[in-house]
């Protein structure tokens, strides 16, 4: 047992020393990895993806680079995932952690990439029914005063991999980038 007490200013650490516990192999977690649902969803996903990123803004022609992804497993309670390929003649990284939030009960996770200057803290949901994870969260985009709302739908059908991403809202929203990812076989 460990214990915090305040004594005149300062604080007492006590604890009770624990002699021997054998457990196995990945019982020590703290907290859960959400809905059975959620949590198989995202353990699917890991292992090697080869596709394509398409990106696409008004006025603007469409573009198509070829890419990579590894996503691996943190434990049960969480992934990461790497994207890489090459964009305009530059290497293109992106990196992704994702899981379930006890906390906030809900999926959450965070992005960034290599032609983004933003952190990107994004929050959502998994639908099982129509098996597809909803994330958005807020950031800035080309063309436009401030940080607007973005959001992405991910889906997983067999050995094919689909993200697609958005920015705006209602009306202004618009579809910016695709990406088609199948599952690498080794």
């Amino acid at each position: 047992m460990l214990q915090l007490r305040p004594a005149g200013g300062l604080v007492l650490l006590a604890a009770t020393v624990l002699t021997a516990v054998v457990l196995p192999a990945g019982v020590l977690a703290f907290g859960s990895d959400g809905p059975s649902e959620t949590r198989e969803w995202r353990l699917d996903r890991v292992g090697g993806w080869e596709g394509v990123m398409r990106i696409s803004r008004p006025g603007m022609p469409a573009m198509e680079f070829e890419i990579t992804e590894t996503i691996s497993a943190v434990g049960g309670l969480w992934t990461t995932g790497d994207l890489v390929g090459e964009f305009l003649g530059q290497a293109y990284a992106a990196h992704v952690v994702m899981g379930f939030d006890d906390v906030k009960k809900a999926l959450v996770g965070t992005r960034c990439d290599s032609r983004v200057a933003h952190l990107a803290l994004m929050k959502g949901r998994y639908d099982a029914e129509a098996k597809v994870a909803h994330m958005a969260w807020t950031a800035p985009a080309s063309g436009r005063d401030g940080p607007v709302p973005h959001r992405s739908e991910e889906r997983l059908r067999g050995d094919t991999l689909e993200v697609k991403f958005f920015e705006g809202d209602g009306r202004d929203e618009i579809l910016t980038v695709t990406v088609e990812a199948k599952r690498k076989v080794d």
